[in-house]
């Protein structure tokens, strides 16, 4: 519902889960650091510009991010459901630091 934030599994995005009253969905890089020494890279900041934005042809309902089933998985798709039951596979594996936009994939209408 409203207030709702989706974090992909890899950890790099975040946006919000939608809640039927805007066509468009902002996706933000979640800036991740490795300390010296420290295995794992720690949260770090999340920038105020959104890496992206979805925009979709309905109101949009829900979002959600999908993985190749490669290893290391990595977040370069994401789902978007439409109120009016359109979905919609984007790609984001772009180069958006370099104002690349995200492409659909494919959509369909379910329901």
């Amino acid at each position: 519902g409203p207030g709702e934030v989706r974090l992909s599994g890899d950890g790099s995005f975040l946006c919000g889960r939608g809640d039927g009253s805007s066509r468009q969905a902002k996706v933000f890089e979640v800036v991740r650091k490795r300390a010296k020494g420290d295995a794992e890279p720690v949260y770090d900041s999340i920038p105020h510009k959104a890496a992206m934005t979805l925009v979709s042809k309905s109101k949009i309902a829900d979002v959600a991010f999908c993985y190749r089933g490669e290893e290391p998985r990595t977040c370069d798709r994401a789902a978007v459901v439409g109120v009016d039951g359109t979905v919609q596979v984007w790609n984001l594996d772009v180069e958006f630091r370099l104002r690349e936009d995200p492409k659909v994939l494919c959509e369909a209408k379910v329901g």
